[in-house]
C-alpha cells in the first residue's frame, strides 16, 4: 500500500441529483515502493469515496483540493490536482489534471495534460498520447487519437473526433487557438475571439468561420466554408477554395499579413464569385459586384461569376467564367501562359498581354462591347 484512508471525511454534494456523497482524505504511507517516487509519509493529499478511486500501485497521486467519487479511477503515473472527478472517467499513463471537472464518462491515457476542463454529465472524453487541452467544455464526445494537439479556450459540441495529427468532425469551437499540422476540419462551426493558427495541410469542409484573424500555411483546402466578419484571413501558399462563401465585412488575402492586401502565390478557385475589393466570395451562379487584385502567382479559375473590376497579375488559366466590369482592364503581367476558354468578357477598356513571356491562348472565348487587346500573342 502506498496511502490509507484517513478518519477526515466530509460530505460533497453531486449538483445533477443532489445526492451527498461522503469521502475520505488520503495519506501517504513511507514505504521503500513510495520513496522510489518520491512520496513521503503522513502527507495529506485529496479526497476519495473509497479505495477504488485511487490505485495502490504506480506513482498515480491526487492533491488536496481534489475530489474522486463514483466509478472514477486515478492509475498509473496520473497526476490530479484542484479538480473533481466522478462518473466513469479512468486518468492513467503519465496524464496530468488541473482545475478541472470531468463528471461524465471515458478515459485520459498517455502524456496528455488536461487544464481548466469541463466534461459534462453524460458526456464522453477519450484522449491518447501526448496531447494539450486548456479551458475546454465537451458536451457530447472528444475522441483524440495520437499527438501533437494543442487547444486553448475551446467548446466542444455533439462528436468531435481527433485522429493521426488532428481531424475534427461535426464540431462548434468558441474562442479557438490552435497550433497543428495535417488537421482536417469538417462539419464544424468556430468562432473565435482570438487569432486561429492552422499550420500545414489544414482541410476545412462544410465549416462555418467567425473570427477576426484566421491564419493558414501552405497547402490549405477549404471547400464549402461560410466566413462571416473575418477581418483578416490569410493562407499563405497553395491555397485550393471551392464553393466557399465569406460574408459582408470579411478582408481576406492570401498572402503574408506584413504584405499588401491581394492573392498571392498559388490558388485554384473553383465555383467562384468575387465581390467587394480583396473580398472573395464562391458560391456558384450568383454574380455580384466590387473589384478583385490577383497579384502574382498561378491562379486557376472555374465555373465563376466575376462581377466588377479586375486586375490580374501572374499565371492565370479560366474556364466556364462570366467576367463583367467597366473602365478597367485584365492585366497579363510579366509570367507566362494565360488560357480563356469558354470566358465570356464583357465592358473591360482592354486586355493588356504586353508584359508577358510567353504567347496567350483564347478558346471560344467571347469579348464583347468594343474591347481592346493590346499587345502580346494572341490566338483564336
Amino acid at each position: 500500500m502506498k496511502y490509507r484512508l484517513t478518519d477526515e471525511s466530509r460530505e460533497v454534494t453531486k449538483k445533477s441529483t443532489g445526492e451527498k456523497i461522503t469521502v475520505y482524505q488520503i495519506e501517504s504511507i513511507e514505504t521503500p515502493y513510495m520513496r522510489a517516487f518520491d512520496r513521503r509519509k503522513n502527507v495529506k493529499g485529496g479526497w476519495v469515496q473509497s479505495e477504488e478511486n485511487l490505485s495502490q500501485y504506480g506513482s498515480c497521486w491526487i492533491c488536496p483540493k481534489t475530489v474522486v467519487i463514483e466509478n472514477a479511477r486515478v492509475e498509473g503515473d496520473a497526476t490530479i490536482s484542484n479538480s473533481h472527478i466522478g462518473g466513469d472517467v479512468v486518468v492513467t499513463g503519465s496524464a496530468t489534471v488541473q482545475k478541472s471537472v470531468l463528471m461524465g464518462s471515458g478515459s485520459i491515457h498517455g502524456e496528455n495534460l488536461l487544464r481548466g476542463v469541463g466534461l459534462t454529465e453524460g458526456s464522453s472524453m477519450y484522449i491518447n498520447g501526448e496531447n494539450r487541452l486548456e479551458n475546454v467544455r465537451v458536451e457530447g464526445m472528444l475522441v483524440i487519437s495520437h499527438s501533437g494537439l494543442s487547444v486553448n479556450k475551446c467548446s466542444f459540441f455533439g462528436e468531435n473526433k481527433l485522429f493521426s495529427n488532428g481531424k475534427l468532425e461535426n464540431s462548434e469551437f468558441k474562442n479557438l487557438v490552435m497550433d497543428c499540422t495535417e488537421l482536417d476540419i469538417q462539419d464544424s462551426k468556430l468562432s473565435s475571439e482570438e487569432p486561429g493558427h492552422l499550420y500545414h495541410k489544414v482541410k476545412m469542409k462544410h465549416v462555418k468561420l467567425s473570427t477576426e484573424k484566421l491564419l493558414l500555411n501552405r497547402k490549405i483546402e477549404l471547400e464549402y466554408v461560410y466566413g462571416f466578419n473575418l477581418k483578416s484571413f490569410i493562407a499563405k501558399r497553395f491555397a485550393t477554395v471551392r464553393g466557399t462563401f465569406f460574408g459582408e465585412g470579411s478582408d481576406i488575402l492570401f498572402t503574408e499579413d506584413t504584405e499588401p492586401k491581394t492573392y498571392m502565390y498559388s490558388e485554384q478557385l473553383s465555383e467562384a464569385r468575387v465581390r467587394g475589393e480583396r473580398n472573395l466570395e464562391l458560391e456558384q451562379d450568383n454574380p455580384l459586384a466590387y473589384s478583385i487584385r490577383c497579384m502574382a502567382g498561378f491562379m486557376e479559375i472555374g465555373k465563376g461569376h466575376w462581377q466588377g473590376n479586375l486586375i490580374i497579375s501572374g499565371n492565370w488559366i479560366m474556364e466556364n467564367v462570366s467576367i463583367q466590369a467597366s473602365g478597367n482592364e485584365i492585366i497579363g503581367g510579366e509570367h507566362h501562359m494565360h488560357e480563356l476558354e469558354n470566358v465570356f468578357i464583357k465592358d473591360f477598356a482592354s486586355i493588356d498581354f504586353s508584359g508577358c513571356k510567353t504567347g496567350q491562348t483564347l478558346k471560344k472565348a467571347k469579348l464583347m462591347d468594343d474591347m481592346k487587346i493590346m499587345e502580346g500573342s494572341v490566338s483564336t
